[in-house]
């Protein structure tokens, strides 16, 4: 579902959703993706997944973390831990 999203953002809202509600897990879905070379978007996929496993959830915690928090070399930020 994830790589047929619309947008990044969708992509996001749809994988972090699926960990975030006990679904499944970002390593579980890294495992699936190593098993489909050729999905369209994995790169990205790979990408989001590894921010999902940190605890961003959302598309804004993600573009916090991208824009704000990695470029400005601040102190990790206290991620959603469930």
């Amino acid at each position: 579902m994830a790589s047929d999203a619309p947008s990044e953002d969708a992509a996001v809202a749809i994988l972090g959703h699926s960990c975030q509600s006990w679904a499944t897990t970002a390593d579980r879905l890294v495992d699936a993706l190593r098993l489909r070379p050729k999905l369209k978007r994995r790169r990205l996929l790979l990408t989001v997944l590894q921010d999902v496993a940190t605890g961003t959830y959302s598309a804004l915690e993600r573009r916090y973390l991208r824009d704000v928090e990695r470029p400005h070399a601040l102190p990790t930020g206290r991620r959603q831990r469930w």
